[in-house]
């Protein structure tokens, strides 16, 4: 949507749209959970999403952009490894994935949240990477 413009007409009374340009949005955005496909996560879907079954994997996230978040609520039983790949498109680029200190994808419990965060850019020096934090022992 780069280079597009609300106009005031489109503006809702849950909307303010200010001089310089920002716009204000009351009540907050939402997306709706998706359940994803087997241990694909596309985040031009959405930013919240629900993984289902149990056992050693890999779950990809794909078409993450710099500055997104995607949540993702894994299922799968204690000591589970769940491994993460992020990638910029739909599979091509892969992005470095770091887990934040002391965290890593072994399941603690039968339910564990990712959240997914790309940032540093699309060049340069730390640029294309992945931060991962992940809380266990969701009932």
């Amino acid at each position: 949507m780069a280079n597009s413009a609300i106009t005031g007409t489109a503006l809702t009374d849950l909307q303010t749209r200010y001089q310089d340009g920002s716009l204000r949005i009351d009540y907050g955005v939402f997306s709706p959970t998706v359940t994803a496909g087997g241990n694909a996560v596309d985040s031009s879907l959405g930013a919240n999403f629900k993984v289902l079954g149990s056992g050693n994997r890999t779950l990809s996230v794909y078409n993450i952009k710099d500055g997104q978040s995607v949540i993702i609520l894994v299922q799968g039983a204690i000591n589970d490894v769940i491994t993460l790949n992020a990638y910029s498109d739909g599979g091509s680029t892969a992005l470095s994935v770091k887990f934040a200190a002391g965290q890593n994808g072994i399941m603690a419990s039968a339910w564990s949240l990712f959240t997914v965060m790309r940032i540093g850019g699309t060049t340069g020096a730390g640029a294309n990477f992945a931060v991962v934090g992940v809380m266990h022992g969701i009932s």
